[in-house]
């Protein structure tokens, strides 16, 4: 019986993760295409970009 419940238990925490495993790996598999660049930071120039506020 002790058995019975062990196994149970550990069937009960494991389907989940194995479920999740499963939906996660297949909608990474499933060729989606990721989002288009809306905005880039880069200005050009050798410096980084700083803004200043002005009086």
């Amino acid at each position: 019986m002790k058995m019975r419940k062990l196994c149970i238990s550990v069937i009960s925490l494991l389907m989940p993760a194995m479920l999740a495993f499963v939906i996660v790996t297949a909608g990474c598999a499933s060729g989606a295409i990721p989002p288009e660049e809306a905005w880039n930071k880069i200005f050009g120039g050798a410096y980084d970009d700083k803004g200043k506020k002005l009086k």
